[in-house]
């Protein structure tokens, strides 16, 4: 079927007892409640249609964007062509990205911080539990060349004091 909307309404309005449950604008929006992809099939797919078009997923306001699996799924960001992932905040606050869990990294891990800001590491203990805090292990397979497990150095500078680098 094909459908020429001329005038100034949607292309398409469905609904049910009376009330609109999808529209399909005249711009090409398409307006729903709740949407289910994939049905009959291993997997859904939602992507731009034009090339190198950006996508947005959007709470329209102060709502929360939750990706879950519905199960003891994973969730990937990313693939092997992907070249950055981004997290930004308004950083209003010292937990705008929280993460719960483990985290393994296979990369370097580069922090760049502001004047004020700093990195911490924080755990309590209790009961007779064990813990090693910061744990570094650095497998030597080298014939040459200098491996080290930790190299603090202070930034060459002219007008500064440094109190200390470890206390």
């Amino acid at each position: 079927a094909v459908f020429n909307e001329t005038g100034d309404q949607n292309i398409l309005t469905a609904s049910a007892s009376g009330t609109t449950q999808f529209n399909l604008t005249r711009v090409g929006t398409i307006e729903t409640g709740d949407l289910t992809l994939g049905l009959d099939d291993t997997s859904a797919t939602i992507t731009t249609f034009d090339t190198n078009e950006n996508l947005l997923v959007s709470a329209n306001g102060t709502g929360v964007i939750t990706v879950d699996p519905a199960g003891a799924g994973s969730i990937v960001l990313g693939s092997p062509d992907v070249t950055s992932i981004t997290l930004t905040t308004d950083d209003n606050a010292a937990n705008d990205i929280a993460l719960t869990g483990g985290l393994t990294t296979v990369s370097d891990a580069t922090f760049t911080l502001a004047e004020t800001e700093n990195i911490s590491v924080t755990n309590t203990v209790t009961g007779t539990n064990n813990l090693d805090l910061v744990t570094m292990t650095l497998t030597d397979q080298t014939t040459s060349g200098t491996q080290r497990g930790l190299v603090i150095t202070k930034a060459a500078t002219t007008d500064a004091t440094t109190e200390s680098l470890i206390t």
